[in-house]
């Protein structure tokens, strides 16, 4: 028996190509989307190659994002179901390039973390998160749990810890308030430097949540 674990893509003759090149780059090119959907095999089609080169015009829009104040954030609201009241609300980070249509975090997250982008963009999100916590509370409402959520990607690096306790600081916001969301797939990774990192967070005063649980990974 044979056991194929790669990943193949298909171009047909002459369809998607009436030359060798033709052919093997479409196919090469359908290798990357049977990568990126998790499949072991994908057929070249020109919606393809129309999205690659749209990630690639977004890869490259993405390092000037930041600077150019492309980012912002959506505050969703948690409720308790007890009371039926706010109890906290998440952050949710979300893009609109100058000129264009807003950009789904489905698109643009993993290019963040492919790229390295996912900590300063990261950091910027914890910063601007706690701004409107002061916020709101300047203009006289409760303190609400503010929900951020934390990348696999962020997770691992070795300064991760420290980069949350300094923005913590300098934004003097009481930690319970601070929430931080893990996907539960960064469990799965370096599980014991995870757990590790974990609980260095919970002694700042920080709660932790697992998000996406059971999607997949149980």
């Amino acid at each position: 028996a044979l056991f194929v674990t790669a990943s193949v893509g298909i171009a047909l003759y002459p369809e998607d190509g009436k030359d060798a090149d033709t052919l093997l780059e479409n196919a090469h090119l359908a290798v990357h989307e049977a990568k990126i959907a998790e499949s072991k095999i994908a057929f070249y089609t020109k919606q393809i190659k129309t999205r690659i080169a749209e990630t690639t015009l977004l890869t490259n829009r993405l390092f000037r994002s930041l600077q150019k104040e492309e980012f912002f954030l959506e505050f969703q609201p948690q409720i308790n179901c007890n009371t039926e009241k706010i109890a906290g609300v998440e952050a949710l980070l979300r893009l609109k390039p100058d000129g264009s249509k807003k950009v789904g975090p489905d698109r643009f997250v993993p290019i963040l973390e492919s790229t390295g982008l996912i900590h300063d963009v990261g950091s910027w999100v914890l910063e601007q998160s706690l701004k409107e916590h002061k916020r709101l509370v300047l203009k006289g409402f409760l303190p609400l749990r503010f929900s951020v959520n934390v990348s696999v990607v962020q997770l691992q690096r070795d300064d991760f810890i420290d980069t949350v306790a300094k923005i913590i600081k300098e934004s003097q916001v009481d930690p319970k308030y601070i929430e931080l969301e893990i996907t539960e797939g960064a469990l799965s990774e370096k599980l014991s430097d995870t757990i590790e990192k974990m609980v260095k967070l919970k002694k700042l005063g920080i709660s932790v949540a697992i998000d996406d649980f059971g999607r997949g990974y149980s």
